[in-house]
């Protein structure tokens, strides 16, 4: 086991996404384990990429776009076909289809405002 994401063993790239799709679709890691995932013993910006298409080879998204090159910090991982993965890209790449989402999100809820703070909490902060 290299980390744990949401509670399980996480041993590859391919556990990652496993794991979060096995949830709720969304988690959260520190890159030093990302970086650990790729064998490297540093988080150059060649490695930085390499551990954002090692994911989105596997159907993950991170938070930020641009992964930080401080091992210590953290980064949100949501797989892109979950709910959240679909929040994500209507917030990121506005369309009218990602439009249509939010909208239907907020219309659905008694709680349009709650839930609008929390996916504002969930993009911006590194502690969402």
């Amino acid at each position: 086991m290299i980390f744990k994401l949401n509670g399980k063993d996480v041993n590859d790239f391919n556990d990652v996404a496993d794991t979060l799709r096995a949830g709720n679709g969304y988690g959260h890691a520190y890159m030093v384990d990302l970086r650990n995932l790729t064998g490297w013993k540093k988080l150059s910006g060649n490695i930085r990429k390499e551990i954002s298409s090692s994911l989105y080879a596997v159907g993950v998204g991170h938070l930020p776009q641009e992964l930080p090159g401080n091992q210590n910090e953290e980064v949100r991982l949501y797989a892109l076909d979950s709910r959240i993965g679909e929040i994500v890209a209507a917030v990121l790449s506005p369309s009218y289809r990602g439009d249509t989402l939010l909208q239907d999100l907020v219309a659905d809820s008694s709680d349009a405002g709650g839930k609008l703070k929390r996916i504002r909490q969930i993009l911006n902060s590194p502690h969402g």
